[in-house]
């Protein structure tokens, strides 16, 4: 039996960012992937790789770690360690992993986004006074709330999918290259 569910565009929202940071004229990237099993993270992997591959851009280098802050922490120290100059512009799955590579980056003395460019997804609230303020892709999550809510008030004998979109809202963590 299938049950009711709002889905977040994922996928959607990292092709736009991917799009988006492109046409800023960033070119080579680095993925701070999250865990490999799980299914947002891989979703929004996939999407930003999709839409490189359909820009004709390399292949992001994948870094996977924790979905949190001390795992974007650990993916930023080690790509700063073995890659950083190979890269213009670093996307962490979530806005909290992008929290803990900026601060990684800070700690090695790199400037963002004067060295490289950082973006993340969810646009948290905790992080929009951020400096630099994250380039991030938006959920309504207001929004997804109020549709969760009518599809559990609902009376229909079918599974209903609601899908929601997301946008990309571009900030001082990413610059024009």
């Amino acid at each position: 039996m299938g049950v009711d569910t709002v889905a977040p565009a994922n996928r959607e929202g990292a092709a736009a960012l991917a799009r988006s940071l492109a046409g800023l004229g960033h070119r080579r990237f680095a993925v701070l992937a999250g865990p490999p099993g799980l299914l947002t993270a891989a979703d929004r992997t996939a999407g930003f790789t999709a839409a490189l591959a359909d820009l004709g851009l390399p292949a992001p280098r994948v870094l996977h770690g924790d979905f949190d802050r001390d795992g974007g922490y650990a993916a930023a120290a080690e790509l700063a360690g073995s890659g950083l100059d190979e890269v213009s512009c670093v996307f962490a799955v979530n806005d909290v992993m992008a929290l803990g590579a900026l601060a990684a980056l800070r700690d090695r003395g790199v400037d963002v986004p004067g060295d490289v460019s950082v973006a993340g997804f969810d646009d948290i609230a905790t992080l929009r006074d951020l400096v630099p303020a994250l380039t991030t892709v938006r959920l309504p999550l207001a929004e997804m709330g109020e549709r969760a809510l009518d599809l559990a008030l609902s009376d229909s004998s079918e599974p209903a999918i609601e899908p929601v979109a997301a946008e990309v809202v571009l900030r001082a963590s990413t610059r024009r290259v």
